[in-house]
């Protein structure tokens, strides 16, 4: 959107190492830096070689200065600044710059965070030892003859308080220049960048100013971005001339798809530039004006944020152990038993993990043990940590299946819709035997989205919160579906033995839930279907009497009500035979191990979760064309998902052959979803993103050949016991030279050939 030439960033926090890394992600061949004493300080300068070109002449721990020329252009002087915070060090800073530019003759620009401001109306508050500061400040900046260039945007670039109370806000970073520099350029103008995921706005110096320019006839360009529009391909055929030389067509069309994407599809530069204002004009409000609404609504929306962000573990340096969600869907500090030590509240991930020559690294269990629980540990031996500099940390956004976040996806986890414990439970609703029209009231219901009287009269719908048919004070939803004297004398009707003994006690969700799940039978029919059906004509007969149509309530309510039974019941028959018809025939096929062609190796792998997520493990098995035995493992994976110990698994037995020297592979395993991840299917950042990468990377190595297949599961045998005997193992890894005992029979049908019968799609 801006395209800087030379890019500074202060007070980074980290180390050097990432700055090279960073110049490849953002496109910027050229760079110096001074790098952070521990976690505080760091300057990184970027710039493109191919557009200026940079000399440097200063390192300081507060400041890089450099020279910026152009081809045939006059070079001129840049100090990026970070002024440290300390008092004392800060001096230091103003007598070298002052040092330096005693001898500079040329055009002098210095910017970043000075750490100080010149007023205390650059300041949110002050006193008077913050007046002293400012005029000392203001002083230095007189003596070295420099020249504040102003700015663009919202008065201030530092904020730092979720609350009117705690709210603090100065102007910190600022543009100075000499005034060689400002006659050079008397159009420049500095610009108060919305804040992004800091505490500090960006600034963006243009020497030419901020003025639109008149800008020239562009070329056409097609975007690709027109083909997911829903109406592009028939847009196409509508004003697509077959009829028309195509050469002078094409000029005529290619107007007819710019003013297509003005009115339909929309400009997304101009809907990005609006967008961006937005959020500039809302922090401007928040400083300026103290708007406490949207400083409330800003302190929640960065809550829901912080609560939905997720951390893929890499290397483990950017990562918090304790604060920031990586392992756990809440911070671990959440879940410590004893207090944390103030000196380990800030340690990474990486700090936690021990290098040992066995099998690349472990957890330092020793210390973590006397903080968190036994069950959370089992989630933690689920993740490792990479050795590598360049796996480095990345966030996601846990509110979505693939890590992508949306505005709906946002909405979904303030809802509490997201996680996989709430997919689970609309997956009972949506499977209740009863009707999708009494489906959506039950999901309704949940959801807290029926009109009771109590609801009415908080929309301001109604005045009166008393239920019309028993007189009570407040009709609540639970009180319509239980607590009403007419629904208890229903339920009571209907069952002399209530399916759980809480059934009066529960919470109005669990209650429904609990009800749904139960597989209990009476008379003849089952409890979910008589209580989905229950509950959703209490709540009709309720309206027919808010609206006056006491002539639909039956006078025999649970005769009606086991009438509606019978009716669903045979509907729901009906359905089941219509599917049978349409499925597909089953057959039965004999399912048998198959060795590998003379010269190539054998892996199955297989991994094991009880519970999903629960105690898991994985377990792979190497052998030859002749069936033998060459080397297995089994690995304890602690708590954690199905899929994530399949790919663990899968990981773990790739690295097993490679120690071992094969250069012919082929790998069977009985997870279709692991396949399609291996293959190239698209995945986003999740806790299992680095396991991936590093299975795909070491399956398209160049110095071997590797094939990768499906199996059905009664061909995968030996791998699913070494899985499933890993997971009643408390050791982290266990390799196998010879097989196991119990697992020599396993092995033994398999060369003799022995077939599993498996019912499959014909």
């Amino acid at each position: 959107m801006n395209h800087p030439e030379v890019i500074a960033l202060v007070e980074t926090h980290l180390e050097g190492d990432r700055a090279d890394h960073l110049g490849r992600q953002i496109h910027y061949d050229g760079h110096a830096r001074v790098d952070a004493e521990g976690h505080s300080g760091g300057i990184w300068l970027y710039w493109k070689r191919d557009e200026v070109n940079v000399d440097i002449l200063v390192y300081h721990s507060q400041h890089i200065t450099v020279e910026i020329s152009r081809d045939g252009e006059e070079s001129w002087i840049f100090s990026a600044i970070y002024a440290s915070p300390d008092i004392n060090k800060r001096q230091e800073i103003w007598d070298n710059l002052s040092n330096f530019s005693g001898s500079l003759n040329k055009a002098w620009l210095l910017a970043g965070d000075f750490n100080e401001t010149t007023t205390l109306d650059e300041r949110h508050d002050g006193n008077q030892d913050m007046q002293r500061r400012c005029d000392h400040f203001k002083n230095w900046i007189e003596n070295t003859s420099l020249i504040d260039l102003g700015y663009l945007g919202a008065k201030f670039t530092w904020t730092r308080g979720k609350t009117m109370e705690t709210r603090k806000a100065a102007r910190l970073d600022r543009g100075l220049c000499n005034l060689i520099w400002r006659t050079r350029f008397p159009e420049a103008a500095v610009k108060h960048l919305p804040a992004i995921n800091s505490d500090h706005s960006p600034l963006l110096i243009k020497t030419n100013g901020f003025v639109s320019l008149a800008s020239g006839h562009k070329p056409f360009r097609f975007l690709s971005a027109w083909l997911s529009h829903e109406s592009f391909e028939t847009f196409v055929k509508t004003m697509w001339r077959n009829d028309v030389p195509i050469v002078s067509f094409l000029n005529q069309f290619a107007e007819y798809l710019q003013e297509w994407n003005k009115t339909t599809f929309g400009n997304i530069f101009r809907k990005k530039r609006h967008l961006w204002a937005r959020i500039a004009g809302v922090q401007k409000a928040i400083v300026e004006r103290r708007d406490r609404y949207l400083l409330n609504l800003e302190a929640h929306n960065a809550k829901i944020i912080r609560q939905g962000t997720r951390f893929s573990v890499g290397n483990g340096r950017r990562t918090l152990f304790w604060d920031h969600c990586w392992a756990t869907e809440v911070p671990l500090s959440s879940m410590a038993t004893t207090p944390i030590p103030i000196e380990a509240q800030d340690k990474t991930v990486e700090e936690y993990w021990n290098i040992n020559e066995s099998h690349n690294g472990d957890w330092n269990w020793e210390e973590l043990s006397t903080f968190l629980p036994r069950e959370t540990l089992k989630i933690i031996a689920s993740h490792s940590v990479s050795p590598s500099r360049e796996d480095e940390d990345s966030m996601y956004w846990g509110g979505s299946s693939i890590g992508k976040f949306s505005v709906k996806s946002a909405l979904n986890f303030i809802r509490n819709e997201g996680n996989t414990q709430d997919y689970k439970k609309w997956e009972i609703v949506w499977k209740a035997p009863v009707s999708e029209r009494i489906r959506m009231f039950i999901w309704l219901a949940l959801h807290d989205r029926l009109l009771s009287n109590v609801q009415r009269v908080a929309r301001r719908l109604s005045d009166d919160p008393r239920c019309t048919r028993c007189g009570a004070d407040e009709e609540s939803l639970d009180h319509i579906l239980r607590r009403c004297p007419l629904s208890y004398t229903i339920w009571n009707k209907l069952t002399a033995q209530p399916p759980n003994s809480s059934f009066w006690t529960l919470p109005l969700c669990d209650w429904i839930m609990d009800n749904l799940k139960t597989t209990q039978v009476n008379n003849n029919y089952k409890w979910q279907m008589m209580f989905g059906i229950t509950i959703w004509w209490l709540w009709k007969w309720r309206n027919n009497k808010i609206f006056g149509r006491d002539e639909d309530i039956p006078t025999n309510h649970v005769g009606f009500l086991y009438t509606k039974l019978k009716e669903m019941q045979n509907a729901l028959v009906r359905d089941n035979l219509k599917n049978q018809s349409t499925h597909k025939e089953k057959t039965e096929v004999l399912i048998r191990w198959v060795a590998p062609p003379v010269s190539w190796v054998l892996l199955n792998t297989d991994g094991a979760s009880r519970g999903n997520p629960g105690e898991a493990g994985g377990g792979g098995i190497l052998r030859d064309s002749r069936g033998c035995f060459l080397r297995a493992f089994t690995e304890n994976y602690g708590i954690c998902t199905v899929t994530r110990s399949e790919i663990l698994a899968l990981l773990r037995g790739i690295l097993m052959a490679r120690d071992v020297g094969i250069r012919k592979l082929i790998i069977k395993l009985d997870s279709e979803v692991v396949l399609r991840l291996m293959e190239g299917e698209t995945i986003h950042h999740s806790p299992a993103f680095y396991s991936v990468q590093k299975c795909r990377n070491l399956l398209r190595s160049s110095d071997w050949e590797v094939k990768l297949e499906h199996c059905y599961r009664e061909s995968n045998r030996a791998a699913d016991w070494l899985a499933n005997h890993r997971c009643e193992q408390e050791e982290r890894l266990c390799m196998f030279d010879s097989p196991p005992p119990e697992l020599g029979s396993i092995i033994l049908e398999d060369v003799k050939g022995v077939a599993w019968p498996r019912v499959v799609s014909s």
